[in-house]
């Protein structure tokens, strides 16, 4: 069983134990968690990675997570970099630490601040040095 820390927009966390690569939308909608925003609870893709509805971000264990899909890619482009993924669309396969409904608006400053750094200091603060 691997443990997955959720940290709830309200700022409670719920420890939810799991089976290795297990998606974690799923997780948290059986457990009850506030994976949407209220409207984007009625207007979702349901787990096909088209929406960008179900964005968390990941805090700690990113190098336990499935790596990122074409969809992800697509939908979330180098907002990768700054450690949002898509729930529907990322397996945990260890340990992890992640935020649901993150501050899009704070995730987009954080990535221009990045883009503003050299090639070298972009990847070594995105990706710990080794590239997406």
């Amino acid at each position: 069983m691997i443990r997955i820390l959720f940290l709830l927009p309200s700022g409670e966390q719920k420890e939810v134990l799991s089976g290795r690569g297990s998606n974690l939308r799923l997780l948290a909608l059986k457990r009850g968690l506030p994976l949407y925003a209220p409207l984007d609870r009625l207007m979702n893709c349901h787990g096909n990675g088209l929406c960008g509805k179900c964005r968390l971000e990941v805090l700690e264990g990113k190098g336990n997570l499935s790596p990122p899909s074409v969809m992800e890619r697509w939908k979330l482009g180098k907002l990768l970099w700054v450690g949002l993924r898509l729930a529907c669309q990322t397996r945990a396969y260890g340990p992890v630490v992640v935020r649901l409904q993150p501050d899009l608006r704070a995730k987009r400053g954080e990535l221009r601040s990045l883009l503003s750094r050299s090639s070298q200091e972009r990847e070594k603060a995105c990706c710990g040095g080794s590239a997406l």
